[in-house]
């Protein structure tokens, strides 16, 4: 479904830099690894961008303080309605609060519920923070059954969910469980797989390969229709750079050396403290 917003709903934070940030997919009980960098990390780890992550329908985004994550939110929610797409921004708090459409404007709250009334094509929903909702006493169970009843279970498998939390605050597996119950999404029917000819002539060369290649080979990709929980990965030197470069620093290539020079480059890994 397409929706034209009035210009000033469709543009980013006003000191917002986008760049091109990545996303580290986490396991149940795995912790994320940041020692490949974004090149290794894309691919050998499964590192994802933004336009891959808004393909799954329930995402979490696990994010340290300062990492930026409400203005990413802001912004792709932004760029989405630019795009013709419908998106929404409404904080874990306000759902807490049971208040949902009071939160969108105007213009937004029309185009929400022209998109629940239809019954037809999908929407983007950035609900963020539940760490800070959490520090206001207010149960993440709670927020999410005032968005299931603002939307209507009816639509929910037309909704893309992506609920942000500092790592600190996410309690794992509770977590993860209150999600798959308020806010389920049941997959479609989808066709079975067709068997290749030529993977059936060459299965036992690659049987016979190392194990580590065949342990590759058999990595599963993150499935759409699943809960994918990922960590917003720290900047690279080169975002570094364009952060400070857009905050005007001068001779930004001496700074950023006598940062690291001084043993707190890690200062620099988030963008609220990459000018500082």
């Amino acid at each position: 479904m397409e929706y034209i917003y009035p210009a000033a709903c469709q543009m980013p934070p006003m000191d917002f830099v986008d760049l091109n940030r990545l996303f580290i997919p986490l396991k149940r009980d795995a912790d994320p690894t940041h020692e490949w960098g974004p090149y290794w990390g894309q691919k050998y780890g499964g590192w994802l961008n933004w336009n891959t992550l808004l393909d799954h329908w329930r995402v979490v985004l696990l994010a340290e303080a300062l990492s930026g994550k409400t203005k990413e939110f802001h912004n792709r929610a932004a760029a989405l309605r630019q795009a013709g797409r419908l998106a929404f921004f409404a904080s874990i708090e306000d759902l807490a609060d049971a208040r949902f459409e009071s939160a969108l404007n105007e213009v937004q709250r029309d185009a929400f519920r022209s998109w629940k009334e239809a019954g037809a094509g999908e929407a983007w929903f950035f609900l963020d923070s539940v760490d800070e909702a959490r520090l206001n006493n207010k149960k993440l169970a709670a927020a999410l059954q005032t968005f299931r009843d603002a939307i209507s279970s009816a639509n929910l498998n037309r909704a893309h969910i992506v609920i942000s939390c500092r790592v600190s605050d996410w309690r794992g597996k509770t977590d993860r469980e209150s999600l798959q119950n308020e806010l389920p999404y049941t997959p479609t029917k989808e066709s079975a797989p067709t068997t290749d000819p030529d993977e059936v002539l060459l299965s036992p060369v690659f049987d016979r390969a190392p194990n580590v290649q065949r342990q590759r080979a058999t990595e599963r990709e993150p499935v759409p229709s699943e809960l994918l929980v990922v960590q917003l990965a720290p900047l690279t030197r080169e975002q570094q750079q364009r952060m400070a470069e857009e905050a005007a620093i001068p001779n930004v290539q001496e700074f950023l050396t006598a940062v690291r020079q001084s043993g707190v480059e890690t200062l620099c890994e988030r963008p609220g403290t990459s000018s500082a």
